[in-house]
Parts: C-alpha cells; structure tokens; sequence
C-alpha cells in the first residue's frame, strides 16, 4: 500500500511538470471549457442514446397511469391515501375498496355499487340506484385503471388509460353541505388528432321500475 501511495504521489509529480512545462495556464482553461461545453451540450443527448432502448420498452398504458397518478405518490408514501391499479401490480398494494361517504349517504366506487342512505345510526340501508358511470370503448383495444382514494378531503379518484390514445379522469364525493348530494365528474381527454366515439355505461337502477335517466 506505501509503495502504491508512493508511486501515486510520483505520477502526480510528473503530470503536473509535463503541464507546466508543455500546457500554459491559459490553455488548460481553455481545454477545460471545451470540454465542459461539450458535456453540457451533447452530454444529455448521449445518455438518452444509451438509455432509449429502455424507454421504448416501458408499456403506454403504464407510463399514462403514471402522469395520472404522480401528484398522490407522495399522499401515498405519508399514508394520506391509497392507490390500487385494476389489475393489481402488485402485492404490496392495499385491496381497499374505494369509498364515499358524508354520514348520510355513502358509496362504494365500483361499477355496480348501491347508494346506502342513513338508516338508525349508520348507513345501511341500499336504494338499489347504481350511479356509478364508466366510459368504455366499441373497439377490442386494451385499458388499464387505478383508483386513488384521497383521506384528507374524501375524495375518490379514478384514472382510465386506453392504448388508442385517451385517457379518463373521474373525480367522486359526497357533498359536505348538501348531504343528499353524490357528485361525479367525468374529464375524458383525447390525445390524438382524430376524433374518437366513446360509450357512458352504467346501469342506474335495479327494482326501480319507475326510474328513468335524463341529460341535463
């Protein structure tokens, strides 16, 4: 190990002699902001060179979820909410079922789910309307979508990302000062140029013989 210090010390010695004895100050600096304008320049542009193989492997869908959810990742890690992708990614993830609720009526975010209406001391009583609406597509292209549930303000987000080049965001809960309230908002965003039909689906009610939708 000395005799390597030893000869370390000496190269150095040596370098720093052919510098001053060949290289000027000024050209060193010279040589110096070359090469750290190089870097600046095309330092960036040779690492996505290298590293463009793996970007193009990550799946549309996947990266799309990701933009959505991005802003809850920190809530996540601080137990403020909770993500759970449909289908699950992974084992880690909490199966909590995503829910709404002001006291006097609550709702499970899932296709089917009643309303539960206050009744005795909790809400327990179904009304059998189903008001969760979904926006599907008539071709056989793929969708992946994730749920967030927001424990600070009570809200339930829900992010649909299709590989033909849209994405949903839905935004649900239930009214703080009008309790008979349950708001749902729906943003569809179309990425790509051209025009694209999308479905609204859900199935509104059940042994409401009387029940009818209506646009308002």
């Amino acid at each position: 190990n000395l005799k390597y210090k030893v000869d370390s010390n000496e190269s150095i010695r040596r370098l720093r002699r052919y510098i001053e004895g060949h290289v000027s100050y000024r050209k060193l600096f010279i040589i110096l902001l070359l090469v750290t304008t190089i870097l600046l320049y095309f330092g960036p542009i040779i690492i996505g060179y290298f590293t463009k193989g793996e970007q193009t492997l990550k799946d549309p869908l996947v990266r799309c979820l990701d933009d959505r959810l991005t802003p809850f990742y920190m809530k996540s890690i601080e137990f403020n909410a909770n993500i759970r992708h449909s289908p699950v990614q992974s084992p880690r993830e909490s199966l909590f079922i995503p829910y709404v609720g002001n006291g006097f009526l609550g709702v499970d975010i899932t296709p089917n789910a009643n309303i539960y209406i206050k009744y005795g001391r909790y809400l327990s009583q179904p009304v059998f309307f189903h008001p969760i609406i979904s926006v599907t597509h008539r071709s056989t292209y793929k969708n992946n979508e994730a749920y967030v549930v927001d424990y600070l303000n009570g809200f339930v987000h829900r992010f649909q990302c299709f590989d033909i080049g849209f994405y949903v965001s839905y935004e649900y809960y239930a009214h703080r000062y009008m309790p008979a309230v349950f708001v749902q908002e729906i943003k569809i965003t179309n990425t790509m140029s051209q025009m694209i039909d999308v479905d609204l689906t859900g199935s509104m009610s059940s042994n409401w013989l009387k029940a009818e939708r209506k646009l308002i």
